[in-house]
This record gives structure tokens, sequence and C-alpha cells, in this order.
């Protein structure tokens, strides 16, 4: 006599649930993007989406799997998905990847802001009046200054050489980019 439990045959809902696309930031949700999810490159579609405001997308009858996944919608600060991604029972996150080839990188920076920063801002304040900063990751530096903007915690430091550091006072999210401190300083990107 056989017996079986909840996870045997018919048991299990081994469906996606739900895929939450993400960017930068905290939570970093990614509204407006389409995955199209395929049985192999050049296969049979299973199902196309785009998240919502919330960045996530429901999908009915995804089993879960290895599938080719393509997107569409991202900026072009994010290189597009094109390839396997596997996917497990309920809930699952797609992480986008800021393109860092060439002239054009982005960064990911910590707080609010779904898009990533690019590799060159521009600062203006009390010490220059207009100077490049180049990133390595999430630290901008001016060239021959003690300029440095500091993306790696929220809100972002601005070092200028004073004695105290000035504070952040208002910033909206790229593109166009502008933090402002309160020594009168920005930081903005193109």
């Amino acid at each position: 006599m056989a017996s079986f439990g909840r996870w045997d045959i018919g048991g299990c809902n081994c469906d996606v649930t739900e895929i939450t696309v993400v960017g930068c930031g905290t939570p970093g949700n990614y509204p407006g993007i389409t995955l199209s999810i395929y049985t192999a490159s050049g296969g049979t579609l299973l199902y196309s989406g785009t998240s919502d405001s919330n960045g996530q997308i429901h999908p009915t009858s995804l089993p879960a799997g290895t599938w080719y996944v393509t997107s569409s919608g991202q900026s072009a600060a994010f290189y597009p998905i094109d390839g396997n991604v596997v996917f497990l029972p309920g809930p699952n996150v797609i992480q986008l990847t800021p393109s860092e080839g060439g002239s054009l990188a982005y960064f990911c920076i910590a707080g609010p802001c779904v898009q990533p920063l690019p590799q060159t801002l521009s600062y203006s304040g009390a010490f220059k009046d207009t100077l490049v900063i180049t990133s390595s990751g999430v630290l901008w530096q001016g060239e021959g200054s003690n300029v440095y903007f500091d993306g790696g915690s929220w809100p972002p430091v601005l070092f200028t050489g004073a004695a105290t550091n000035p504070t952040l006072t208002s910033y909206s999210c790229p593109p166009g980019a502008v933090y402002t401190y309160s020594d009168g300083s920005t930081v903005t990107s193109a």
C-alpha cells in the first residue's frame, strides 16, 4: 500500500507566483520592464508581462525551471536581460545590471533611486566653479582636487576639504540627478 504526502505528485504548486525586477537603490523595484520568457533561445513564448508600479510581475501558469528571458523598457543605463534565468517555485527576483562598458559606465549608489549614476558627474561649489568627477565604484573624485562624492551610503557624502562636510538638503533621481548640499554645492548628472 502506497502513501503520499503533500509534496508528492499533484501536491506541489511549483509555479512561479511573482517576479520582482530590481534596479538600484532600496527597495529598487523597477516598474515598466517587460519580460518575455521562452522555453529556449528562439523557442516558444511561455509568458510575457510588464512590471507594475511595485516592480512586480504576477505570471499565470509559469512553471519553475530554467527559461530563456529577454527584457525591454529598462533605461540604457542597464544591460538588457538576454539569457537563461533559473526560476524557483514562488516569488523570484531579477536584478538588472548597470552597463559598465566603454565611455558610458553606470554605477548604483545607496538610497532610493532606481536608476544608476553615470561614471562622470559635475560638481559646482565654493572650491571650483565646475569640475568633473569620475568614479571607480561608488566614490567619485575630482581630478587634482579634494572633492569627493561618496555614494556608498545614504545620503551621499560630499567631501570638499572644508572643516565640516555639508549635508544633503535636496535631491532628484537620475536621469538628470541633482544633489544639493547645505553649502550651496551641487553634484549633477547629464
